[in-house]
């Protein structure tokens, strides 16, 4: 699966059907913007590539073990920090929550793309990450298919009130691109 995901870079992404998403998308990656991403758009378009291609970019340039970018779906943020709550977990929701405040770069895939059966825990771990980001103007890269004044209504005020500060919005529009590429 990783070998998979490395092959999302900037290379492999057609830049003239998104060149403001690419263009930002870019420098992000290089450090030369002051706020993060909000991509948003309809399916395909290539929002989860571009946070991919910035994802690799930054950890082909960062020598290991250091990490300064962690690239994770909401699906799969919320499944981790449920998996704490069993028996003998191998980590701690503290420790999860931590990498997501901590790492120089948080991206965020597919918000709000499921709804879960708890809405309110969602909220809580979301405005958690992103208040303690915003206080600490820690850069985040979000994507979603739903633009932030319809986000504003399922995630409430307080979590998109701290994207809008947080992230320049980049609309991404037309058709998919899944299996042209």
């Amino acid at each position: 699966m990783i070998s998979t995901l490395a092959t999302y870079t900037f290379d492999s992404f057609r830049p003239n059907l998104q060149s403001l998403a690419y263009e930002k998308a870019w420098k992000l990656s290089q450090g030369k913007l002051d706020k993060g991403l909000l991509l948003v758009g309809p399916v395909g378009v290539g929002k989860t590539h571009l946070a991919l291609a910035v994802c690799n970019q930054i950890r082909s340039e960062t020598p290991p073990p250091f990490s300064r970018v962690r690239f994770t779906t909401e699906v799969e943020l919320l499944a981790q920090i449920r998996e704490t709550y069993k028996p003998d977990p191998p980590e701690t929701e503290a420790q999860v929550m931590n990498l997501c405040k901590g790492i120089q770069l948080f991206i965020l895939d597919d918000l709000c793309k499921y709804t879960p059966q708890d809405p309110s825990f969602r909220n809580r771990v979301l405005f958690e990450i992103l208040d303690f980001r915003c206080i600490r103007k820690k850069l985040v890269m979000v994507t979603a298919n739903s633009p932030l004044t319809d986000l504003e209504g399922t995630l409430g005020a307080p979590i998109t009130d701290r994207l809008r500060d947080m992230c320049e919005v980049v609309v991404m529009k037309g058709q998919s691109q899944r299996g042209k590429r």
